[in-house]
């Protein structure tokens, strides 16, 4: 094989890897297949031509001690060159596929319309990449009221002590890449997720209008020692995270958006018009489940009263603190909304009488022990009192017919006590 033909071969490959190489910075993967089919090629001619060369070449046979024969040089150099370009082509196969689990990763990512999905978010991209973990810990300060629910969530103060177990220098976004053991507060990331050796990364959630403020991390954490070791490489996968942590804080302040305008300005329980969008929704999975559903009608006695003597101020603290008593006996998936006025609905998925007479009890007591003069300065020591009914969803029964009996039943509940609170 004449030396010009491999010079141009191995200038092709050069070219085509300078190409692949701004293809991928610039995520072009209908050019990186291009380039890769070059690279490939050029490969494919060197093979052949060596073993062309080998067969054909008559200078191909033993030299003096001395001297090394021009042929054995040139079918040297073309092997180095065919095992490098081979080895390259490998290289950058590797490289197309990750690129395509990023791609794809990316797609699921943009599909995700809301908080509660995130969580099967992170199941698949887990699966996608092979991983033992993928793991999210969120500011408890920032979007603890829409994310606690779903993932751990800690102090602002936590979480910008552990920056400082982000040991990578020079790098726009610090990270920590090796193993889990190099971190001196594993658990703060991983959790309870078993660890045993193997490699971790870890990367901060950073707002873009706040580049100062850390608003969570993620942790990606693999058995093999070697896939997060500190001398990878980290473009895709930084890149990759970057996006991962700005689509996860536009879903939680998009959360935070639509909480706000859900939740009664004072006592900041749900709306009376959030409750009966998401009420109905409950009743529509009761029926369809066969599942029963209580509600709670809650309206409190002698308030009016309160706003007289004292001021409409310390009748809203009252207000707020019955709200909160009322949140403080709430488990996470009941539905309690201010009704209107001194009137609140509370509804009780997969609660049956029993249930919801017992959630009646518990929060008659809790309200008892309100005091006006603990909440209003200079008010008389006086209990709060409210009248509480109850009413179970019938088959086929709507929310507002359900929230009504609730409301009669509050009626019956007000007269039998009257006698004892007059």
């Amino acid at each position: 094989m004449r030396r010009e033909h491999l010079l141009r071969d191995a200038l092709a490959v050069s070219a085509a890897t300078r190409r692949m190489d701004s293809a991928m910075r610039r995520g072009d993967r209908n050019a990186m297949q291009r380039e890769l089919a070059l690279i490939h090629e050029a490969a494919q001619r060197i093979m052949v031509a060596a073993s062309s060369d080998a067969a054909t070449d008559p200078s191909a046979q033993p030299a003096p001690r001395e001297e090394v024969p021009p042929a054995a040089c040139s079918s040297q150099t073309v092997r180095s060159l065919r095992a490098a370009a081979d080895t390259l082509a490998a290289n950058y196969r590797d490289s197309l596929r990750t690129f395509d689990r990023f791609r794809s990763s990316i797609a699921l990512i943009q599909k995700t319309a809301g908080v509660a999905e995130l969580p099967e978010l992170l199941r698949k991209l887990q699966d996608i990449f092979g991983l033992v973990a993928c793991r999210l810990v969120l500011s408890d300060e920032a979007y603890g009221e829409v994310a606690s629910e779903h993932f751990p969530t800690l102090p602002d103060a936590v979480l910008v002590n552990a920056r400082a177990q982000l040991t990578c220098s020079g790098c726009e976004r610090p990270y920590y890449m090796g193993s889990p053991a190099g971190l001196d507060q594993s658990e703060l990331f991983l959790g309870d997720t078993a660890v045993s050796g193997g490699s971790c990364f870890v990367y901060p959630i950073i707002h873009c209008a706040e580049p100062d403020k850390t608003l969570g991390y993620i942790t990606l954490l693999d058995t093999d020692p070697q896939r997060y070791a500190p001398d990878k490489a980290t473009d895709f996968l930084e890149h990759f995270l970057c996006v991962l942590g700005q689509a996860i804080i536009d879903l939680l302040d998009k959360e935070l958006t639509t909480l706000a305008h859900a939740l009664d300005d004072l006592t900041r329980v749900f709306t009376r018009g959030h409750l009966m969008r998401q009420g109905s929704r409950l009743v529509r999975e009761a029926e369809a489940n066969a599942m029963p559903l209580s509600v709670l009608f809650i309206d409190m006695d002698r308030f009016k009263p309160i706003n007289d003597t004292y001021g409409h101020d310390a009748g809203d603290a009252v207000l707020k603190s019955v709200a909160a008593t009322i949140k403080r006996f709430a488990r996470k998936e009941d539905l309690v909304a201010r009704f209107g006025g001194d009137e609140f609905v509370i509804l009780l998925p997969h609660t049956d009488l029993p249930g919801a007479e017992s959630f009646r009890r518990r929060l008659r007591s809790g309200l008892a022990e309100l005091d006006l003069a603990r909440i209003i300065p200079g008010a008389r020591h006086h209990a709060i009192d409210a009248s509480i009914g109850v009413a179970v969803r019938a088959p086929r029964q709507d929310l507002d017919s359900l929230i009504a009996e609730a409301d009669q039943a509050m009626y019956d509940d007000k007269r039998r006590a009257q006698p004892a609170r007059s």
